[in-house]
């Protein structure tokens, strides 16, 4: 069977979207601060460790690719310069409690794939409440700030530490792979023996931002497992599906546990037509959406819905770029405890874009789409849940006003249009 044109493009296409970054503009201030905006986001990954009551250490990792090298002067070396700063505040009264800041140089001949170090915050190891963690690229100039809340019922999760079984390195990922081998470092030196809670990950995608109210669906229980524990170590079990485990030293404690989201190998790009298919949910009817999970193609499939609407391989192939761009930006941003195109943020960026202006507070994100000297701005509110799955779930304040612009921009892409507020 003759393969069609279009399927020759698809794969040099998503190839060229692992490349593609996007940075809105951001509001910042002590409430309200955000990323700088940069043509490079640092994508740094974080996580508190604590080795036992007193030693208490922040843990951040980041691709060199995204830092920029440069040489103090001609007789030194090529060199990256961090400024890493963790602060404890009170966002509603707009008041700083503390703060502990340490700089950082690596030369380029030294430089790895991902640069990993740590700060030491045991001073502050009885601290609870919010805290933001900021990461400057001194050289660049670009910079990342992350809300988190220290609370009792997190503090068990920060005693687990994930090791890479071969390097046998720190290994902070918002997610992994069904084929990444890791190892637990338990900071408590008598434990024997850790649970791990098997969950399911939630099936449905977010519904869309007109229709309230809805019920969220939570990863779903499935078994408990016990794992020995040797010099504070163990290695985690595989599973062959996408799969979230919670790791835990208690039970029964109502305390939250570390969570580790499985995904399947190559995640968040978008790798087969499984990747192409259900990303489509947003702009297709339930018996559209129906079919196209029918086939024994789904590659196949997804370009034919693609190439029925846009008449002409070259405009399809244009609109499915962009469309799958927004899907791999989704998911390597607003992956929580489901794949981020599936969140409401990542719903909304794939079908509207990127925004023109983003303002994050504590707890909150403001999307604006719609330039400033616009009479008419389209803006979405996203609130962050409490959960024992993750820190990066937030869910859209909906409201029944937003259908008519929602079918605005679904219709756009059904008739093979790029759809931009």
């Amino acid at each position: 069977m003759k393969i069609p044109r279009i399927f020759l493009h698809i794969t040099i296409l998503l190839t060229c979207l692992l490349t593609s970054t996007c940075s809105p503009k951001t509001t910042s201030s002590i409430a309200e601060k955000s990323r700088i905006n940069q043509q490079v986001d640092l994508h740094p990954k974080l996580q508190f460790f604590r080795q036992d009551h007193k030693l208490l250490r922040l843990y951040f990792s980041l691709p060199t690719e995204n830092l920029l090298f440069a040489r103090r002067s001609e007789n030194q070396p090529l060199q990256a310069e961090l400024r890493v700063t963790v602060s404890g505040i009170d966002s509603k009264a707009e008041l700083k409690h503390w703060e502990i800041t340490r700089d950082y140089r690596l030369s380029k001949k030294h430089s790895d794939f991902f640069w990993i170090d740590h700060l030491d915050l045991s001073s502050k190891s009885d601290y609870r409440g919010e805290a933001i963690v900021t990461i400057q690229d001194l050289v660049r100039g670009a910079e990342f700030t992350a809300y988190t809340r220290i609370s009792e019922a997190r503090i068990s999760s920060q005693k687990f530490l994930t090791i890479d079984a071969s390097s046998k390195a720190p290994l902070l990922k918002e997610y992994y792979h069904t084929t990444d081998s890791l190892i637990i470092h338990y900071g408590k030196s008598d434990a024997t023996e850790l649970y791990v809670n098997i969950y399911d990950y939630p099936e449905n995608a977010a519904p869309a931002p007109f229709v309230e109210p809805w019920k969220l669906h939570l990863p779903k229980f499935q078994k408990q497992l016990q794992i020995l524990v040797r010099d504070q170590k163990c290695k985690l079990p595989h599973t062959l599906k996408p799969k979230i485990f919670e790791i835990r030293a208690d039970s029964e404690s109502d305390d939250y546990g570390l969570i580790l989201p499985f995904f399947k190998p190559g995640f968040p790009k978008i790798k087969d037509g499984e990747d192409m298919i259900y990303p489509l949910r947003y702009i297709t009817t339930d018996e559209e959406f129906d079919k196209l999970k029918a086939s024994n193609n789904y590659r196949k499939s997804a370009e034919e819905f693609w190439l029925k609407r846009c008449k002409s391989k070259d405009k399809a192939r244009d609109i499915l770029g962009e469309y799958y761009r927004r899907v791999l930006y989704a998911n390597e941003n607003f992956t929580s405890f489901v794949p981020g195109w599936k969140s409401d943020r990542g719903m909304i960026y794939t079908i509207f874009g990127n925004p023109d202006n983003i303002t994050k507070r504590p707890g909150q994100e403001i999307w604006v789409y719609g330039r400033e000297i616009n009479t008419v701005r389209l803006s979405f509110t996203f609130v962050q849940r409490e959960n024992m799955f993750s820190f990066n779930h937030y869910e859209l304040l909906r409201n029944g006003g937003y259908k008519a612009i929602w079918d605005l921009a679904t219709n756009s892409w059904r008739n093979g249009r790029i759809f931009n507020y």
